[in-house]
């Protein structure tokens, strides 16, 4: 098992965990959690009604839009990246403080770690890019909670004019 699947894992069991003592929203789909969401609607196979998931089962190369404008996100509606959505997931970045630094100090070091992976992902700067970036990161509650452990930066990326994705933005050279 890959780093990467280890950490899907642990992240799908701890929401599973969540999910079942009821601390998380109890409408996040247990199954897609366990198989990695998949990005469609497994009940009528259509990709553009998408799947609604814990904001934890994102992985890098999921394409999505936020269920709710609140501040804290907690559910997305994954969909095929074919189909118009609002962000990308592009890079993932575990913090290795030992104690939680501070909402303004964790949001410094999301901008600051999502920058060069967003040339990688996408091929051009942001600077020159018709995309750009921005991230969920950890909070006191999720970094203080013991089964989620939260202290991972997911950089996403959306149009710059705020406009729908329609396709990935890796490998665009935009």
């Amino acid at each position: 098992m890959t780093t990467s699947d280890s950490k899907l894992w642990a992240r799908s069991l701890a929401v599973a965990s969540i999910a079942a003592a009821g601390i998380l929203l109890s409408s996040c789909s247990l199954l897609t959690q366990f198989t990695g969401g998949g990005g469609t609607d497994s009940g009528t196979g259509d990709p553009a009604a998408g799947t609604e998931d814990d904001v934890f089962s994102l992985v890098v190369g999921d394409c999505f839009n936020e269920e709710t404008d609140a501040e804290t996100v907690s559910t997305v509606d994954i969909v095929e990246c074919s189909v118009p959505h609002a962000w990308e997931a592009y890079a993932a970045i575990e913090m290795d403080q030992a104690e939680y630094p501070g909402d303004e100090e964790t949001q410094t070091q999301a901008d600051q770690v999502c920058y060069d992976p967003f040339t990688e992902y996408v091929g051009v700067d942001v600077d020159t890019s018709i995309y750009n970036y921005s991230f969920y990161y950890p909070t006191a509650e999720t970094w203080a909670d013991p089964v989620l452990q939260d202290r991972e930066i997911l950089c996403l990326g959306f149009a710059d004019d705020d406009s729908d994705l329609t396709g990935s933005i890796e490998g665009t050279n935009e």
